[in-house]
């Protein structure tokens, strides 16, 4: 099956597309982790645990949570101010070779 049959398939409903797929050699980009020990002040280990008490999850699940959130916003920012300086930088790579589409 060819990727248009594929996304014809998806897009018509006619079945679970997930029955197609070969899970086996399936990846999840950027999934690896690796463990980051980091000392903070008492008040704020306070917050996240209320923060996680108040949202039924784990403090790591918080502070994964935020620094994600503000990763995301802060990525966004600078691909943003370096879309707005392509043009008078002509000398810029492009930014789809700074943050590739297969993010």
């Amino acid at each position: 099956m060819n990727a248009k049959e594929f996304d014809q398939k998806f897009d018509d409903g006619e079945e679970d597309i997930i029955e197609i797929l070969d899970l086996s050699q399936a990846k999840r980009p950027m999934a690896t982790q690796k463990r980051l020990s980091i000392e903070l002040p008492i008040w704020m280990i306070e917050l996240i645990d209320q923060e996680a008490k108040r949202l039924g999850v784990t403090p790591q699940t918080v502070v994964k949570t935020s620094l994600s959130e503000h990763l995301a916003v802060s990525e966004s920012s600078l691909v943003q101010h370096q879309l707005q300086n392509v043009e008078t930088r002509p000398n810029l790579v492009k930014v789809e070779k700074l943050y590739p589409s297969s993010y």
